[in-house]
């Protein structure tokens, strides 16, 4: 459940492929749950109780409108990635939100799905060569788009590579 509650309390969505992400829509209230569940008492107290339960499907219903008004959009492929509970499946999700992203030349969220994936080979599927391959893809589109947030995050992503590297 840790996980759950870290990754609720970092969701990100860039707004890109034309997601309205104003007070009082569907994606804002997305966020804002994601952010909350953090808070929760089942976050604090490390009780995998009803609540996180009721927020994960709310989120999913959320995710689910969201495909139904827009489409299927890289941001909301890779949200709905977060909060899945198998690791492969996850990277199947977020691999498809990369590639629909570089299909639709939307640069941002191909920088954020190349990320994810390396952080989650480096994390939880323990994949030095993969997150390399992962990470490279994810430098190369700091040259087109990103900031000091994200060069900080490759950064990152670069330490706990040569960590899990020398733990070999």
């Amino acid at each position: 459940m840790a996980d759950f509650c870290e990754r609720a309390g970092r969701t990100r969505a860039t707004g890109s492929g034309g997601t309205d992400v104003s007070p009082g829509t569907v994606w804002a209230d997305l966020i804002r749950d994601s952010r909350s569940l953090a808070s929760t008492s089942g976050c604090q107290s490390g009780d995998s109780g009803a609540e996180e339960e009721q927020t994960r499907r709310q989120m999913f219903a959320y995710l689910k409108e969201l495909e139904h008004r827009s489409r299927l959009l890289p941001s909301i492929l890779a949200t709905r990635a977060e909060y899945l509970e198998d690791p492969l499946g996850s990277r199947d999700v977020v691999v498809k939100a990369y590639s629909l992203s570089r299909d639709g030349k939307d640069r941002l969220n191909a920088l954020y799905s190349a990320t994810s994936l390396a952080d989650l080979y480096l994390s939880e599927l323990k994949d030095p060569n993969e997150a390399e391959r992962w990470l490279s893809l994810a430098r190369d589109g700091l040259k087109e788009c990103g900031d000091k947030n994200d060069i900080a995050e490759c950064d990152r992503l670069e330490r706990a590579l040569a960590a899990l590297r020398a733990g070999e």
